[in-house]
């Protein structure tokens, strides 16, 4: 049976209506996951408010942007500013450490806030293939599980498809059902190592260009699940820089995915997306002027498929 996002609606507010005793909290990104959780909240007719926490790992401006965007759609949102907390807590050389500190730190701003303003149910998006192995940011920590803050998430469970299909039906802007999934942890995990200053600044520059490409292409990259760039930053290549004068530098990783139905059972598989050759030589030309960029590679690699059996294979993002 066909998908039926207004019938979805309906049945989700009655839920949530069900479920949700008072006001509640929205933990948003910008992202259609989060938005859309949002706005079936208002849906609902229950009381909201919405939270935006700038990490200092998204992507630049992205803060203010999300939060004048929510602000236009006549929501209730506040901006925690915590980019020294987030770099200290995130300075261990391993990324599982850096991960449990980004998640721990998240979790603890979450607490303080709903506790200052008497709130007692958090809301978050939490999409398909985290339902069976989640251990992103975004899962609760013993702290939060403790703290007796009711989590609900809306749209648990759903594929992405399902999801924008929602946000459509809701109204939301075409920014918002069309974009690109942007990971909770932002950059951290789109370098390799420490997030020195230097590392963070290649790959917001490089993910601007990326971005900036998939606008001016929106149409011959309609069918990309995602698109980013991954800073390897492990091995120091020679390379000769803008000056024609030897240089070290980085190499950036390009992981460019479409996402196909699974012929062996529900879900989904993803499989490598070529970009057509001159929009890639285009790509290519921009991310090497970058200082500090000494090669531009393509992964080839597969990621696992969202469905109800999550299977070996890579994960979307890289750590």
């Amino acid at each position: 049976m066909a998908f039926n996002p207004k019938k979805y609606i309906v049945q989700k507010c009655i839920e949530l209506n069900n479920e949700v005793k008072g006001k509640v909290l929205v933990a948003v990104s910008g992202g259609v996951d989060s938005t859309v959780s949002a706005a079936l909240i208002k849906e609902a007719g229950i009381k909201t408010k919405l939270l935006f926490i700038d990490s200092g790992y998204q992507r630049r401006g992205e803060p203010k942007t999300v939060v004048s965007q929510f602000k236009k759609m006549g929501y209730d949102i506040d901006l925690i500013s915590a980019k020294k907390l987030f770099r200290k807590k995130t300075a261990n050389s391993k990324i599982e450490n850096r991960l449990a500190g980004f998640r721990n730190t998240y979790f603890d701003l979450i607490i303080k806030y709903a506790r200052k303003n008497k709130i007692g149910t958090l809301v978050q998006g939490t999409q398909f293939y985290k339902t069976s192995v989640q251990t992103g940011h975004s899962a609760p920590n013993n702290k939060f599980l403790s703290s007796k803050i009711k989590l609900i998430e809306p749209v648990r469970g759903m594929p992405k498809d399902h999801i924008r299909a929602v946000a459509r039906e809701l109204g939301l802007p075409e920014s918002t059902t069309t974009r690109m999934s942007f990971p909770g942890p932002g950059f951290l995990i789109r370098v390799y190592g420490k997030p020195t200053v230097k590392k963070l600044s290649i790959i917001s520059e490089a993910t601007d260009i990326v971005d900036a490409m998939l606008k001016k292409h929106a149409n011959v990259f309609k069918n990309a699940y995602q698109l980013f760039p991954y800073l390897l930053a492990d091995i120091s290549i020679s390379y000769k820089d803008e000056n024609n004068e030897k240089a070290k530098g980085w190499i950036i990783l390009i992981r460019s995915l479409q996402q196909l139905p699974d012929k062996d059972g529900p879900g989904y598989i993803y499989r490598p997306l070529f970009i057509p050759k001159k929009i890639e030589e285009k790509l290519v030309f921009d991310l090497m002027k970058i200082k500090g960029v000494a090669r531009v590679c393509f992964d080839l690699s597969p990621k696992n498929g969202s469905g109800l059996k999550v299977r070996t294979g890579a994960t979307i993002e890289f750590q």
